[in-house]
């Protein structure tokens, strides 16, 4: 990971010297969003939004100025993301109320791009969030039930212990190096082994996917070459 990130370094950096209206841009965003999920196949927005998540990420990648306004940036993210899903069922057989959740503390990688014009840009960015521990938990009128989930653990339950995600970014940028904004992210459908360890627990066996919608705030600056 260090090593990574240093070589990311050093080409932006070479990158900067070559093309003077290219420079290194640095950045870290803080994320606040409310969480909705679904299982639905082939649907996107869910019918509530029931938890919020939260992250951070750190950014780094190069920045080339067009004129005085226009200019656009390619960003290697990478951070922190806690995922939720959860499920409210309404059946006699559970009691009439029963709700079923994942919890996920995930590492981020992706790219982001944007456009700027001004001080407004716009985003557009995806990649893989990657949940190193989680919960799974089950909560009815007579029931309570809550496990610790190891990678391991997920890996025996899910098919792939990966998240791909898209994401779409609206920022304004105040005093050239404070960034706020508002963010949506879409995390594709991940499917759920069948005959797992917890399944005789689980009441939803489909495949999951979620959506963020929330705001965000950082910190971003450039480094130009000077002619």
């Amino acid at each position: 990971m260090k090593k990574a990130l240093l070589i990311s370094i050093l080409i932006c950096s070479l990158y900067a010297n070559l093309f003077p209206k290219m420079g290194l841009y640095l950045g870290f965003t803080s994320l606040f969003g409310l969480s909705g999920s679904t299982t639905t196949a082939n649907k996107i927005f869910p019918e509530e939004f029931r938890n919020f998540d939260t992250g951070f990420t750190f950014n780094i990648g190069l920045k080339h100025s067009l004129n005085n306004i226009l200019a656009y940036s390619v960003l290697l993210d990478l951070g922190y993301y806690h995922d939720s899903y959860e499920f409210k069922y309404e059946t006699q057989e559970y009691n009439s109320r029963i709700v079923e959740s994942y919890q996920f503390e995930n590492f981020l990688v992706g790219i982001l791009t944007r456009f700027h014009l001004s001080f407004f840009s716009i985003g557009v960015g995806g990649g893989a969030k990657i949940p190193t521990m989680g919960y799974y938990s089950k909560e009815g009128l007579t029931e309570r039930n809550r496990y610790f989930l190891s990678y391991g653990d997920m890996n025996d339950i899910f098919d792939h212990v990966v998240i791909p995600y898209l994401k779409l970014t609206l920022d304004f940028s105040i005093l050239n190096y404070l960034l706020l904004g508002a963010y949506v992210n879409y995390d594709f459908p991940i499917s759920i082994k069948p005959n797992n360890y917890l399944s005789e627990n689980m009441i939803n066996k489909s495949p999951m996917s979620g959506l963020d919608i929330g705001i965000q705030f950082g910190y971003f600056i450039s480094f130009y070459k000077n002619n």
